[in-house]
């Protein structure tokens, strides 16, 4: 029961460790990340600045008590987080972002989504995917009406977390298990 628990404490302490501890600049995603690989597993535990850790160990600790309110399977929620997480490696280089990829928001949004989809019947995806996916895009839209085209400067890391809130649901909709059916004769 209190596996998600621990799972996100740790990763939430590596965060910290992180920030306080080493240069996140040597561990941030950027277009440097093919001469030196190890960016591909790090930038998960990298963050910009104060803020930007406390939103998301803010965050993943409330989805995680969300998620072991539901008992939530801690496979599932490891693999919704990480392959949010991964999910945005291959963006990054097609959008050829020039800023650095930090943070664990796309597992967050990822874990996120898992956990919505097993609440369902607490509360219809049909409310809460499109209140989730209005929120993540909300900066754009904001921007996009003040201003026209200056949307672009949120656009590239809300479609990072929009990546990981689908990634979660896909993990999401592959893992659920179908009720077997026995024949009776």
């Amino acid at each position: 029961m209190y596996k998600i628990l621990l799972f996100v404490v740790l990763i939430c302490v590596i965060n910290a460790l992180v920030f306080v501890f080493f240069d996140s600049d040597l561990f941030m995603l950027t277009q440097k990340a093919f001469n030196q690989p190890w960016r591909f597993l790090t930038f998960q535990f990298c963050h910009l600045n104060q803020m930007h850790l406390m939103e998301n160990i803010i965050g993943f600790l409330l989805v995680g008590f969300i998620a072991m309110e539901i008992n939530a399977d801690i496979g599932r929620f490891s693999v919704a987080y990480f392959a949010s997480v991964f999910i945005v490696i291959p963006f990054v280089f097609l959008l050829s972002s020039e800023g650095p990829v930090a943070g664990n928001s796309t597992g967050i949004y990822g874990v996120l989504s898992m956990t919505l989809i097993k609440s369902r019947k607490l509360v219809p995806l049909k409310i809460t995917i499109p209140l989730f996916i209005l929120l993540i895009f909300s900066m754009s839209s904001l921007n996009f009406l003040r201003c026209g085209m200056c949307f672009e400067e949120y656009f590239e890391s809300e479609f990072y977390h929009f990546m990981g809130f689908v990634s979660g649901a896909i993990v999401s909709f592959v893992s659920i298990k179908k009720p077997k059916h026995i024949l009776r004769g």
